[in-house]
Parts: C-alpha cells; sequence; structure tokens
C-alpha cells in the first residue's frame, strides 16, 4: 500500500513493526467492511472462536459450497461442449467492480442457468437412453425377421439354429402341434456363456438359446461401451407359463434388456423400419441440445473487450470472494457488533481507520467500525512481516522452507540472493555452462505468459535465481579460466618458456616461468594441460573453499550481534555473539589470513628448508611448540595471543549466561512480589481481575537452573566443534568445483576431441555424429544433474553453516487476509 513505499527496503532486512488491536465492526454491513479491508488493508484476524467453534456464518458457506458445486457441473458439460481452453481470470479487473454483486442475485441466476442445464441434461439422457433402447430392439427385430423369414421355408435349414430348434420340438412331439414360447433380448457379449449355462441348468435342458453378435458397441447400465449380443430363448409353453417366468427371472438377474419377438416375418421387417425412424429422430433431438448447450456455452464463456472475464468466469471469482470473506467474518465474535483481534503493521495504523470512517460515511452505517489498539505482553511473539520482490522472492521461499525469521530478527534471504548463487557458481565454475544456465534464466524471464502447468510457467518464479547463479557460474569460469573444460587465454600468458636442459629435452619436459606482472584476473592459461594442472588448481581451490567458507560464517556471527543489538540482549551480546565471532577469528580468520599472506609472500625466491607451511604453524600454535619456519616476524608472540583469547572465549560463552539469566529472574521475582504487596494492601479495585492475574502468573514462573546449565554446554560444545567441522564443510566447493571440471573434461575429450583427431575426409562425418552426443551428454549429465547437485549443497551450507550462526526461525509468517492472494491462489 501507498504508505509503506518507502520502508520497502527496511521490511525486507527485518520484519515490519507490528501492532495488534481490535476491529470492532457493524454487524449489518460487516461483510462490506471486511471486503475493503481485504482489497486496501494489510490484516490478519485472529480466530476469536477457536475454543467454542460458534461460527455465525456457517450458512452462508453452505450456499456458496452449493453454488459452487453447481458451477462444476454446468463447467463440466460445457467443456464437453466446447473443448477451447478459457482465458485465464483477469482478477485485477474483477475487483474493480466486485462490490455491484450481491449472493442472492449470483445464487438466483446461477440456480435458474443450473436448473435449465439440468433439466436439458435429464431429457438428453432420457433421449439416450431411448435411443440406446431403439438400437437394441432394432437389432432384435432384426434378428427376428431373419429367423422367421426362415422358418417358413422348407426345408428346414440345419445351419439355423432357431429354425433346427423348432424341428427338433416339433420331432419330440411326435408330429402334434406344440405351441413355442420366445423370450429375445439383448445381453453383454462377456456373459453370454454364462446365461446360456444358467438357463439350460435351470431348465434341465428343455430350452434353446441362440446368440447373434451385434456389430457395434454399445452403452452398458454404466454408459461403457461394451460388445453386446442378441439372444433368443426358445422353451415349449406360452408368455404366461412358468417355464417361461423361470427364464425372465434369469434374464432379470443377468441385467438382459427383454423385447417382443415379432409374431411373423412381415410384424418384423415393419418393427424395424418403425425403430429407424424413431433413432433418427431421437439422433435429431439430442442435436438439439448439443446446438442448445454450445450457443449456452458459448454466451456463459464469452469474454467481452476492455480486460474483463467472461460470466462463468465472474460468477466462480464472486464465489471465492464472498466465501473468504464469510470464512473471514467466522472469525468474529458478538451479534449486533462483530469483533475480533488483529495483527497489523503499526505504519498503516492510521490508514486503516481512515479507510474504515471513509466507507462508514460512504454508505451511512449507523455504527462506525472502529479499529482500536492494544498492548500485548512479553510472551506473545507478533507475526514476521517481510516485503518481498521478484528478485528476492525466490530466495526467501528457500530461507523459508527451513522456518520462518523470528519477529524483528534479521533476514537471511536479503543475503542469500547474492551468497546461494556465488557459493553456487565456485562449485559450478565455467563459463560455457553458466551461459547456458543464464540464457535459460533468460528465456524464463519471457515465460509469464504461458500456462503454469508447463514447465517454463512453472519455474518463472525462479527466473532471476537462474539467472544470477549462471551470472556466478560465469565469474567462476573466468576465475578458472574454463569455457567447457578448455582453458581460456584473454589476456596473454605471464609465464615465459625456459630454455631446456639435457635431461628436460630427454624427458618431454618443457619449464615456464614467471615474466612480468601477474595473470591479470583468474588463473594463468598456461596451467591448463601442464603435468602439475591438477595439483596446482587443487591447492587454489581448497584455500579458496576454506576462505570463502569462513568470509560466510563471519558474516552470519556479525548478524548475530546485530540481532543481539536491535534485540537489547546484553547477555547474548556479550557472553554469546563477541565470543563466538572472536573464536572464529582467533582460530580460521587467522589461518585465513595466512593464506593470504602467503600468497603475496615470494615463497620461491626461499630456500625449500625455509619455506612456511601453513598446517605446521596451526599445530605449532596450538601445541605450543617453536615454529622452525615463521612466516612473519614476531609470530610465536602474536599466536600466543590469539591462542589466549581463544581459551578465554570458551569459558566466556559457557559460564556467564546461566548465572545472570538466574539473577534476571531473582530481580523479576522480586519486583512481582513488591507489586502483589501493593495491590493487597491498597485494595485497587480499578486494575480488576487482569492485573492480579498478570502477577499471580508472574509469581508462578519457575526457573530451571540444571536446564539452563546443560543447554548453555550444549549450545558451547556445538559452536566449537561446529566451527571446525562447518570449515571442513566447505571443503565440498573444491570437491565439486573439481568434480564439475573433471566430469567436463573427460566428456571433451572422450566424445569430442577424437572426432576432430580423426583423418580426412571422416573427421567431418565424425564430428557430425559426435557433436549430438556431445550437447546430449553436456545438457543431461552437466546442465541437469550436476546443477542439481551443486544446488543441494549450496543450500545445505546455506542452511546449517551460515544460518546456524543467527538465525532462530521460529517465527510466525504473517497472513494477511487479501482477496487479491485469495482469488490468485486458486486460478
Amino acid at each position: 500500500s501507498g504508505p509503506c513505499a518507502g520502508l520497502h527496503h527496511k521490511a525486507m532486512l527485518r520484519s515490519e513493526t507490528m501492532k495488534r488491536g481490535t476491529l470492532v465492526l457493524p454487524a449489518e454491513r460487516a461483510e462490506l467492511f471486511v471486503e475493503v479491508l481485504g482489497k486496501e488493508a494489510f490484516l490478519e484476524i485472529i480466530d476469536m472462536n477457536s475454543t467454542s467453534m460458534q461460527r455465525q456464518y456457517r450458512r452462508q458457506l453452505q450456499r456458496i459450497d452449493e453454488l459452487e458445486r453447481q458451477l462444476r457441473r454446468m463447467g463440466e458439460l460445457l467443456d464437453e461442449a466446447i473443448p477451447e481452453t478459457p482465458p485465464p481470470a483477469n482478477v485485477a479487473a474483477f475487483l474493480e467492480h466486485s462490490h455491484r454483486f450481491r449472493l442472492e442475485d449470483v445464487e438466483r441466476e446461477v440456480q435458474s442457468s443450473y436448473n435449465q442445464l439440468m433439466k436439458f441434461q435429464d431429457n438428453n439422457e432420457a433421449l439416450k437412453a431411448q435411443e440406446q433402447r431403439a438400437i437394441e430392439e432394432r437389432f432384435v427385430a432384426f434378428v427376428a425377421s431373419t429367423a422367421l423369414a426362415q422358418t417358413s421355408s422348407v426345408p428346414v435349414p440345419e445351419n439355423d439354429a432357431a429354425l433346427a430348434a423348432e424341428s427338433l420340438l416339433a420331432h419330440a412331439a411326435g408330429g402334434l402341434q406344440i405351441k413355442l414360447g420366445t423370450i429375445a433380448g439383448v445381453i453383454s457379449s462377456a456373459s453370454a456363456h454364462r446365461f446360456a449355462a444358467t438357463i439350460f441348468r435351470a431348465t434341465r435342458g428343455n430350452t434353446y438359446t441362440h446368440f447373434q453378435a451385434i456389430p457395434a458397441k454399445l452403452r452398458d447400465a454404466h454408459g461403457v461401451l461394451v460388445n453386446k449380443s442378441v439372444f433368443a430363448v426358445y422353451f415349449q409353453g406360452v408368455a404366461t407359463s412358468r417355464m417361461s417366468q423361470q427364464v425372465s427371472r434369469i434374464c432379470d438377474a443377468f441385467g438382459c434388456n427383454l423385447y417382443e419377438w415379432p409374431a411373423d416375418a412381415t410384424a418384423a421387417r415393419r418393427r424395424v423400419a418403425q425403430l429407424e425412424d424413431l433413432v433418427n429422430d431421437k439422433k435429431q433431438a439430442m442435436s438439439a441440445f448439443d446446438r442448445f448447450l454450445e450457443e449456452e456455452g458459448r454466451a456463459l464463456l464469452e469474454v467481452p473487450g476492455g480486460g474483463k472475464n467472461s460470466k462463468l468466469c465472474e460468477w466462480h471469482l464472486f464465489l471465492r470472494k464472498a466465501k473468504a470473506v464469510f470464512a473471514t467474518l467466522n472469525l468474529f465474535e458478538g451479534s449486533t457488533t462483530l469483533r475480533a483481534d488483529c495483527w497489523y503493521p503499526a505504519n498503516e495504523e492510521e490508514a486503516i481507520r481512515t479507510l474504515l470512517m471513509r466507507q462508514s460515511h460512504a454508505h451511512g452505517c449507523s455504527s462506525s467500525p472502529m479499529l482500536l489498539s492494544s498492548t500485548f505482553g512479553s510472551d506473545v511473539c507478533p507475526p514476521t512481516y517481510l516485503r518481498s520482490s521478484d528478485l528476492v522472492s525466490p530466495f526467501q521461499q528457500l530461507v523459508d522452507t527451513y522456518g520462518v525469521p523470528r519477529y524483528k530478527e534479521i533476514n537471511p534471504a536479503v543475503f542469500t540472493t547474492v551468497t546461494f548463487p556465488f557459493i553456487f557458481g565456485i562449485m559450478y565454475g565455467d563459463v560455457g555452462h553458466g551461459l547456458i544456465l543464464s540464457l535459460f534464466g533468460v528465456r524464463l524471464c519471457y515465460a509469464s505468459a504461458e500456462s503454469k502447468e508447463s514447465l517454463l510457467g512453472s519455474l518463472f518464479f525462479a527466473r532471476y535465481l537462474f539467472v544470477l547463479m549462471g551470472f556466478f557460474s560465469v565469474y567462476a569460469g573466468l576465475m578458472y579460466s574454463d569455457f567447457l573444460s578448455v582453458g581460456l587465454n584473454l589476456f596473454g600468458s605471464s609465464y615465459a618458456e625456459q630454455p631446456q636442459t639435457p635431461q628436460q629435452e630427454k624427458d618431454g619436459i618443457t619449464e615456464f616461468q614467471l615474466n612480468g606482472a601477474p595473470y591479470p584476473f583468474g588463473v594463468d592459461p598456461v596451467w591448463h594441460g601442464s603435468q602439475n594442472e591438477l595439483l596446482f588448481v587443487n591447492s587454489l581451490k581448497m584455500k579458496l573453499s576454506v576462505l570463502f567458507g569462513v568470509a560466510q560464517m563471519f558474516l552470519g556471527n556479525c548478524l548475530k550481534i546485530a540481532n543481539s543489538i536491535n534485540g537489547r540482549n546484553p547477555i547474548d551480546l556479550f557472553f554469546e555473539a563477541i565470543p563466538q565471532t572472536l573464536f572464529l577469528l582467533c582460530f580460521f580468520g587467522y589461518m585465513d589470513w595466512m593464506i593470504m599472506y602467503k600468497w603475496v609472500l615470494p615463497i620461491e625466491q626461499m630456500p625449500a628448508s625455509d619455506r612456511p607451511s601453513i598446517l605446521n604453524t596451526m599445530i605449532t600454535m596450538f601445541m605450543a611448540q617453536d615454529n622452525k619456519q615463521p612466516l612473519y616476524e614476531g609470530q610465536a608472540g602474536f599466536q600466543n595471543i590469539l591462542l589466549l583469547v581463544l581459551v578465554c572465549c570458551v569459558p566466556l560463552m559457557l559460564i556467564p549466561k546461566p548465572i545472570l539469566l538466574w539473577q534476571a529472574f531473582q530481580r523479576k521475582q522480586l519486583a512481582a512480589q513488591v507489586r502483589r504487596a501493593q495491590f493487597d494492601d491498597l485494595e485497587l479495585q480499578e486494575y480488576g481481575n487482569s492485573e492480579s492475574e498478570t502477577l499471580s502468573a508472574e509469581l508462578s514462573e519457575e526457573f530451571d537452573v540444571g536446564e539452563i546449565v546443560i543447554h548453555q554446554l550444549i549450545e558451547t560444545i556445538e559452536y566449537v566443534l561446529g566451527t571446525v567441522s562447518h570449515t571442513a564443510s566447505y571443503l565440498r566447493l573444491w570437491a565439486l568445483s573439481l568434480a564439475h571440471g573433471q566430469l567436463a573434461a573427460v566428456i571433451l575429450q572422450k566424445i569430442l576431441l577424437p572426432a576432430f583427431a580423426a583423418p580426412l575426409p571422416w573427421n567431418g562425418l565424425a564430428i557430425f555424429c559426435a557433436f549430438p552426443l556431445f550437447a546430449l551428454a553436456t545438457t543431461g549429465i552437466l546442465c541437469f544433474m550436476d546443477v542439481l547437485e551443486c544446488f543441494l549443497h549450496a543450500l545445505r551450507l546455506h542452511w546449517v553453516e551460515f544460518q546456524s550462526k543467527f538465525y532462530h526461525a521460529d517465527g510466525k509468517e504473517f497472513a494477511p487476509f487479501r482477496l487479491v492472494t485469495v482469488l490468485t491462489d486458486h486460478e
């Protein structure tokens, strides 16, 4: 909102100052005020009915649920008629005129459209059922016409089952005139064999069943297309005989559709013609329904100009908005006047009150809404409200996955925006691979209009994350002078080739010496391909990993000092934050300084026996031994001072804090007892029961000294040991950078270089075949698997090694009621 526009940079580093208040709304206009606050203010409503579970607006929510069900059903029907994908909803355009909608009006319109569609749908389903039965009866009549036509001809064809059965029955009757009954219908072809066997056993073989497969698939009772067959059961007797009733019951048990068997062939052919006309009529009626459904769908889905939404989309958005408003109103207590506690940014308090008064005057409310500020105790932690931006948002999600910052705690995402892609780039350093990653991020920047279900659309929020990871990978690649594992020579080597001695010429060794100023930036290209390249690069990357790791941990300690100062907590400042920082600096900070100091010393000019070793220096420092190869003058005395500070930091972190916390608790208890005595003596009734309850709560507090001492002991041991383990953990930068470089070299040397080395004219064909394999291996292994690996390791370094120095991550995120968020999240 407007009043906060100049405070975004501060709200990114720490949470905005939050205030707690009580929102009072008149019940007759409560829906209006909540909607306006959801559009223009930032308020988090606290549930006042969490224990009683009294929800005044549950009936409205039930009505909305029913309307949403009707809209979903209408949407399903319209999707079948119009399979086009509707455009995304314009939430901003809807919110501009959302106040014009009323639940009763929308309910009436939705129910009217729904009832009309359902009426036509029911008629259409009835037409489909009638068409289905007409088609089945048409096949039955067709089979009957064929069978009855053959019955009148002589002789009886032996291949016709019905006539053969009739002939057999007539012969068994000894020439007597016996009336044959027939029950015909349609059954699933999968059940035909079981049906015939059941009929045969139930009638003791006194029937004959004939089947004729239907060439087209028909729908069963569940609407599934299956193969069906026409059956005819011949038996001795009439339609009312016991045999007929027994066969009919079996047909019902199998779910058969029974149809009348024509008296003769002429009646059968006449019935086939009638059924043909009936099927055509049903198809025309169903076509009319399809046209109606399409026209109705076009009217509901038509999007007017000016960035507006379709009518169906407007209904959906309104119901979601109304549902969110009524769900928020359920958090209030009261009947004629609704009340609820809330959290809001302190700098928006006056703006919220002005908004409420303006709406009250505009609608002529009998009672005015109010926002009453209130205080909260030290045991209540306000929610954390951090502003964000498109650049910081993906890094904020990485931090929030670990935990939300505590109120007024420094937000690690501000620093992670730079350190995370930088740490990733150190592990993934290569100019070529970094450019691929950066170009992918740039492509994502233009994917805003694509569907969120697509790959690019789902990664759109992380576009700047990919761009920055690629940028720092290019930076690290320039520092390593690597381009797809090929050395870069941008400024010309600073080394000159030296004349070979006879032995070097015999061994094929060429020696290079530094000639003039060092290489301006990065590793001198002369190291690429040299015999001692791996030894030199390993040493360089290992030391860089330790340098960057200690620097990031030192940043974490500095942020802990800043948190202690901002929280006005001198105990944590002087007996945790500062001793921890001194411990890190006197230990690994000193080691990092020696690494950088040794880089600028002319080591090559010293005798091999006098060259200092950082490892030996650290060992002699902690073992209090003489260093035979000192790095600088006065090293022993300075290291003794560092060792003394290092040793003093441990008891400083361990002992004072529990004692000071115990003393602070005693002072608090003594002050509470004094206030309690004054309260009892003066009988200050104006304070009521709240003051008495507060004093009772303070006096009943307990302080477990043993638990505090054990906790502080664990914290001290964890930090001392963690300083060593965390520094060693940063060596993964060296390991993954080395693995990335060697893997890229293997892919190049084993796939592409042999193709270049092929003889003419086969090298052209070899390159043509090898390059797709090289591109596939580079993309699949280095640009996908290795990116994921480096990403996870960078995430671990931030969550464990960096954030553990200062980050509590036990805050509660500020969740204001915002209609834009509610409607957008549903899309």
